[in-house]
């Protein structure tokens, strides 16, 4: 009986219409609590379904970093001026600044001085419109207007502009409760054009006001309340409270409520609405909700509808989940479902799972569907796995499907990976391979690899791999480990392999590596070199860089060698550093 009155209380307040969201009532604190843990709760779901599918494109995109890392490295060697990467982060310093700038003027508010805040928020949004900040001045500056005793209406338009441009500000929800506030005074002095604005703002929070209802009636667990929140689905337009509404139906375990998910993603307009149907079907612990999400896989939907259901599917233990996701992953004719399915496999972690991608390997004709099987298979721990991907490697024909076998072998955890890279780069057929088995042993690491690594910079007759091997290195040795460079410095014939080298050293930044940098200035013949080390000095940030690159703008026989000294000295930017050049320009001028 108690529970049926509560029902009925809390369907009166959602039945009331032109609630005031600023009365204050008995529970107001605990509605703001109910609707915060609310949205919380969707956002903790929203980063679990998002994680889900970002998680699955991780081991291509770690792969394709380390090629990256070393064309990136490579351009350090034939570019002058973006060869080294500025230490100094520019939007994070505009951040910094900005973010002091906002307690200056945050510090007007709380003494109330209105007119200077209202000066100084003004060339604040001007200054630092990009910063994190912009909203937060915004809201102030209306507050700094209405407490200064300006025009109503120019608050109202104040607050209304900041609703509608920064809808999802913290202080949206403030600025709404002052909007409605000052629109009811409108009202009474006669201004009746206010009226549909005031109703509007009053009916979003009143469906705010609802949801803690709802909240509290998913808390009573009664099938009643399943059939309220329903018919509050249907009366809303509000896309965010539709999400919030679908979260609380996902908590409900009722034939009805899946019926009414499935109709949200067949019928919804909103995409994203649609995608949270499917996330609030995965929480639901039934069998029908299970076959509710293989038939949005199979549906004509969008691929996003269609692919959030087919990671849904992989969160679940039921039987025929892994078959189906395999018959997916090999007979869909859309490349990116192809991948979710594949991916969404190697979720599971079951021999089951394991042996259909395999089959997935074998059987399907979607080269994608290919390498997303073998970066699977390297996240598992089983020698059978390992010794898939190393065949595939070894002796696979296209150079593509070799190449992300050997990645995935960097990825795998078990026993015998260092082994299985050893062997692709001593026999593979594909010279990319070999590569990628160098830039692998990065994620192995150890001593074993840092030989390898060392064999293959010094050793090795292609310059290509010995590069390769050198950049590989980086992340190997020891920041103290300069003479294992200077040693590849010596012994290697290869010039880009020198550079490579030069540019690890000031990277390390320890004591040596100025002096190593010194050495290669003042005794190298090769003119190219010595500009190599040029702006390598810079990279040191070493209190001798400006003394070195003055010797060297004076002295060096290159041309080329004394102008790149020089831009690097204006670079540096040091009152020492424009001493430097003031001096290179009296010599000229004596000369």
């Amino acid at each position: 009986m108690i529970k049926q009155n509560i029902i009925k209380i809390l369907k009166l307040i959602i039945s009331i219409v032109g609630v005031s969201f600023f009365i204050v009532y008995p529970g107001f604190s605990q509605h703001t609590v109910h609707v915060d843990k609310l949205k919380l709760d969707i956002e903790k779901q929203d980063l679990k379904s998002n994680v889900a599918e970002i998680a699955k494109d991780q081991m291509e995109i770690e792969a394709d970093l380390l090629t990256l890392n070393h064309n990136l490295s490579n351009l350090k060697t034939t570019s002058l001026h973006l060869s080294l990467f500025n230490e100094h982060n520019p939007e994070t310093e505009y951040q910094t600044e900005a973010s002091q700038a906002y307690k200056k003027g945050y510090d007007l508010i709380l003494n109330e001085k209105w007119t200077e805040a209202i000066n100084y928020f003004y060339d604040f949004i001007e200054k630092y419109s990009q910063s994190n900040y912009t909203d937060d001045a915004s809201f102030w500056l209306c507050y700094a207007k209405e407490k200064n005793g300006q025009p109503l209406k120019d608050s109202f338009s104040c607050y209304q502009d900041f609703s509608e441009s920064f809808n999802n500000s913290k202080w949206t929800d403030d600025a709404q409760r002052h909007l409605i506030r000052i629109g009811h005074v409108l009202i009474k002095q006669g201004h009746k054009e206010y009226e549909p604005i005031i109703k509007n703002y009053e009916k979003s929070a009143d469906e705010e006001i609802s949801l803690a209802a709802l909240y509290a009636l998913q808390d009573i667990g009664d099938e009643k309340a399943v059939e309220t929140t329903i018919e509050l689905y249907d009366k809303t337009k509000n896309e965010k409270i539709k999400e919030r509404i679908i979260y609380i139906l996902g908590n409900f375990d009722y034939p009805k409520v899946i019926d009414k998910l499935i109709n949200i993603v067949k019928n919804e307009k909103s995409e994203r609405v649609r995608k949270r149907a499917v996330y609030a079907l995965s929480d639901i612990e039934a069998e029908s909700a299970v076959n509710a999400l293989k038939d949005i896989v199979r549906s004509k939907s969008s691929n996003s509808v269609r692919k959030a259901a087919i990671y849904a599917l992989s969160d679940n233990d039921m039987q025929d989940i892994v078959p189906f996701l395999g018959e997916i992953a090999r007979t869909e004719s859309d490349e990116s479902l192809v991948k979710a399915a594949t991916y969404a496999l190697g979720d599971i972690e079951t021999e089951e799972a394991t042996l259909e991608l395999q089959k997935i390997l074998k059987e399907s004709a979607s080269l994608e569907a290919q390498k997303a099987a073998l970066y699977s298979l390297g996240d598992r721990d089983d020698k059978n796995s390992l010794a898939i991907l190393l065949d595939i490697a070894l002796n696979n024909e296209n150079p593509s499907l070799s190449k992300t076998a050997t990645y995935a072998v960097a990825d795998y955890e078990g026993p015998g990976a260092f082994e299985a890279l050893q062997n692709i780069l001593e026999n593979s057929k594909h010279y990319s391979s070999k590569k990628a088995a160098l830039y692998s042993m990065e994620e192995i690491g150890g001593i074993r690899a840092r030989d390898l690594l060392i064999k293959y910079a010094v050793n090795t007759e292609s310059p290509d791999l010995a590069k390769t091997a050198v950049y590989a290195l980086e992340d190997v040795i020891e920041e103290k480990e300069t003479d294992v460079l200077l040693s590849i410095l010596d012994k290697t014939v290869f010039p880009e392999v020198k550079k490579a080298v030069l540019y690890l050293i000031a990277d390390m930044d320890t004591d040596s590596s100025i002096e190593t940098l010194k050495k290669i200035l003042f005794k190298e013949k090769d003119a190219d070199l010595r500009k190599v080390a040029v702006y390598a000095v810079e990279d040191t940030d070493s209190e001798q860089a400006v003394d070195i690159l003055l010797r060297v703008a004076k002295n060096d026989a290159d041309l080329e060698v004394r102008k790149a000294a020089i831009r690097i000295l204006g670079d540096i930017g040091t009152e020492k550093a424009r001493a430097a050049l003031m001096e290179i320009l009296n010599v000229n001028k004596e000369e």
